[in-house]
């Protein structure tokens, strides 16, 4: 009987973390103080303090005076994905802008010869704003897509004049799970409960 309990344990906490899962790397950029690892990048760096939305550091690019119009500054990570299966991506964004910049993130989903096949965004962001959180819902990986790149992006809408500092926080990318897997869940659970209850008695 305690064989099964415990199976029954076991089997509910691999639900859970299968449900919840972030597929992302260093996602709320805890992991050092003066790099982005998993994240391929240029000229990006670590914010500290104010720059964290959560823990004490994030991601962030300054956009000096001085950058020409439609320039695209991009920190990114790519993670493997299932073709059909949909997925829930999220950010926090802060935003001090005194110039003609914006910043958004978007989910690529690539297929095996690194084409794009599917491409979303949030809405541009600019000017001066507090830490908001951004969502993409049950976006559908394409059937042939075997990757999807989650992307921080920050773009100049015209040639720079002045500055601006875009700082990013606590990204999350996972499978949204199908209505199967709850109810294998809610099995697994009233099973663990049903054999508490025998046990007690």
């Amino acid at each position: 009987m305690k064989m099964r309990m415990w199976i029954a344990v076991v089997a509910a906490v691999a639900l859970c973390q299968m449900v919840s899962a972030n597929l992302l790397t260093n996602p709320g950029f805890e992991t050092t103080d003066t790099g982005l690892p998993g994240w391929e990048q240029a000229d990006w760096y670590v914010g500290h303090g104010g720059d964290a939305h959560s823990g004490t550091n994030g991601m962030a690019y300054w956009v000096p005076n001085g950058r020409g119009n439609g320039d695209y500054y991009v920190a990114l990570q790519s993670v493997p994905v299932v073709g059909g299966v949909s997925y829930d991506a999220s950010m926090w964004l802060r935003t001090v802008s005194y110039n003609t910049s914006e910043a958004f993130m978007e989910v690529v989903f690539q297929d095996s010869t690194g084409s794009w096949i599917g491409q979303s965004g949030t809405t541009p962001v600019g000017g001066l704003t507090d830490y908001t959180q951004y969502s993409l819902n049950a976006l559908a990986a394409p059937a042939a897509a075997v990757t999807a790149m989650v992307r921080a992006v920050v773009h100049t809408t015209g040639a720079t004049t002045d500055n601006a500092w875009y700082t990013f926080d606590d990204f999350s990318f996972d499978a949204v799970p199908e209505p199967g897997t709850f109810a294998l869940f809610g099995l697994g659970l009233l099973g663990f409960l049903r054999l508490r209850r025998k046990m007690s008695k």
